[in-house]
């Protein structure tokens, strides 16, 4: 299969893998116009800690239910878990749109209906990322995720540009229905995936995370498992404490004061210009990836390009040049999206496909589960401090934290490749 001219790949069903692809852009994109009419709701009213507050009640969730969802996920039809979740969370854009025009903004009713939705999406998010090893052959899953994350990061382009374009012409509440039409859209193509195996994986036999699964059906077996994969592979337990400390101060510093700074400085446009810069990055950066096969130094190259993000955050601190701004949301981009697939490939590669499903929650819980606690604090943070020295001291974090994980995850990556070799 070539799709596009660029990505050779042996998927089992080609077709599906475009339409998974396709779903994921569509739900990118009514998200980033959710995100984008959330922004604007709270610049306009000045509403630094209502806009910290509903993204910490729509992320909140991960700590309760992720991992619960990746059990399911193991357990369950993945494709019918994540064509319910993606319906439930598209219910409650539309939702949002009379919630903010007559409830008075990010008041308590939209904060309470985002802790819903964060709920649901924790729930069902294990399912939709185990889905992808059913479509292609692991030895393209690094490239399959490139594919997935351009159609992604392509919706991610347009989505922020879109929602600004509709706020300004049709007000903020439209926004959120055309969030909700999008979703529609990432239902339908989800719901119409037809994947005959979805799980498979080795037998019990000589695997002793799997044995615990043959012998014992009871949940807290099955959660028992984990504790086997961890002790299989050493690396998550460096990897997924950095993803949990870097992603909260990241997202925290991108998310609530960034757009504070930039909106409060130049207007939502130029926001939405540097949220389309970032996105554009992120395509870039899967162009490139589409090329990488599996690393050998995953892990460290993983954590390398991650710290590429921490400009995103200089540049406004230092400079009031726009043009600067947008230029440097490409690079941070580029970083994180390289990283990110190569984290996910590592992931799919090296965990077994039977256990993917609760091993992705456990990371998707832990890796993310800081980040509604750093909105909190990022919003009581723009209170006190000015929003450009908060900026900066975060963009330092992240430095210091990626120059003192990357030793650790080469000595697990060469302890890894030693037992290999054994």
């Amino acid at each position: 299969m070539r799709v596009c001219g660029l990505l050779p790949l042996r998927a089992r069903v080609p077709s599906l893998l475009v339409r998974y692809a396709c779903a994921q852009g569509a739900q990118t994109s009514a998200y980033m116009m959710f995100a984008a009419g959330i922004a604007f709701v709270g610049a306009d009213e000045s509403d630094t800690r209502g806009l910290a507050f509903t993204l910490c009640a729509r992320t909140l969730p991960t700590l309760i239910m992720a991992f619960v969802g990746g059990v399911l996920a193991d357990r369950w039809d993945r494709r019918t878990t994540a064509s319910l979740t993606l319906a439930t969370v598209t219910a409650s854009y539309f939702v949002t749109a009379p919630l903010v025009a007559f409830g008075g903004g990010l008041g308590w009713p939209v904060q309470l209906l985002s802790l819903a939705s964060g709920f649901v999406s924790a729930f069902g998010t294990p399912s939709l990322y185990a889905l992808l090893p059913s479509l292609v052959e692991d030895d393209n899953l690094v490239r399959a995720n490139a594919l997935v994350r351009f159609f992604r990061n392509a919706a991610a382009v347009a989505g922020p540009l879109l929602g600004a374009l509709i706020a300004a012409n049709l007000g903020t509440t439209a926004t959120f229905v055309a969030a909700g039409i999008s979703g529609m859209i990432a239902t339908a193509l989800m719901a119409s995936l037809k994947i005959a195996d979805e799980k498979g994986g080795p037998s019990p036999e000589n695997n002793p995370v799997s044995r615990d699964d043959a012998h014992d059906s009871d949940l807290h077996s099955t959660l028992r498992g984990v504790c086997g994969v961890l002790h299989q592979y050493r690396w998550l337990a460096v990897g997924i404490p950095f993803w949990a400390v870097f992603l909260a101060v990241q997202s925290g510093a991108a998310d609530v004061t960034l757009p504070f700074v930039v909106i409060r400085a130049t207007g939502k446009y130029a926001w939405s210009l540097m949220a389309s810069a970032l996105s554009i990055g992120y395509v870039l950066g899967s162009l490139v990836s589409l090329r990488l096969r599996s690393p050998r130094r995953a892990l460290t190259g993983s954590m390398a390009w991650a710290v590429l993000s921490a400009v995103q955050l200089i540049a406004p601190a230092v400079t009031n040049e726009p043009l600067t701004w947008i230029v440097v949301s490409v690079v941070a981009g580029i970083g994180l999206e390289i990283s990110g697939v190569l984290w996910g490939s590592l992931l799919q590669s090296q965990v077994d496909n039977r256990h993917l499903g609760r091993v992705s929650s456990l990371d998707y819980a832990v890796s993310f589960g800081l980040i509604p606690f750093a909105y909190a604090a990022y919003g009581m943070l723009g209170i006190v401090f000015d929003g450009r020295a908060v900026l900066l001291w975060s963009a330092v974090v992240m430095i210091a934290l990626g120059l003192v994980a990357m030793p650790f995850a080469a000595t697990c990556e060469r302890r890894t490749a030693q037992t290999q070799a054994d």
